[in-house]
């Protein structure tokens, strides 16, 4: 099923029975995230760079280090004090995502501490590879994090989903 308004195409995908991945085609509510600002992180060589995907991104006003040095709470403690405002767009990296928000990391947990411990209200933004992203459900553990949107980053370009998953 495809439907379109004046500013997008979207088509809903049945997937594992009930749920429904919504994908976004072309959006310019996209462009709404321009007003926010974000936190990004530094891409390993796994990882695509928020910044190439798409120009429409808000600009990185904090990055959370590669290395993850800092602590969770630290961090979330930072960037709260840093933005004063609900617009904030949180850039995630991970090794999978899937159509429901599921992200799976390298296996420390430090962004599920993280994205717990900031304003529930922030939008999470997931990047990936293609090969990096599942049209079925990953396992989720009860201290997994959602994502609200998954960018998938592709030879032919960028394909945002929008999950449903908060």
């Amino acid at each position: 099923m495809s439907w379109s308004t004046s500013n997008t195409t979207s088509t809903i995908l049945p997937l594992l029975g009930r749920q429904f991945l919504y994908k976004i085609e072309y959006n310019s509510s996209m462009e709404n995230f321009r007003s926010y600002e974000a936190i990004g992180y530094a891409p390993l060589s796994s990882e695509p760079d928020p910044l190439q995907c798409l120009a429409a991104l808000p600009s990185i006003r904090f990055v959370i280090p590669p290395d993850l040095s800092l602590q969770p709470r630290d961090a979330a403690s930072k960037v709260i004090a840093l933005f004063d405002h609900p617009k904030v767009c949180v850039y995630v990296p991970g090794t999978a995502f899937d159509s429901l928000g599921v992200r799976h990391g390298r296996g420390g947990g430090w962004y599920d501490r993280f994205l717990s411990a900031i304003p529930p209200q922030w939008v999470r933004i997931g990047f990936c590879y293609e090969n990096q992203f599942s049209p079925i459900s990953l396992k989720k553990q009860p201290w997994d994090e959602l994502v609200d949107w998954v960018y998938v980053k592709k030879i032919s370009g960028v394909e945002h989903y929008k999950t449903n998953a908060r």
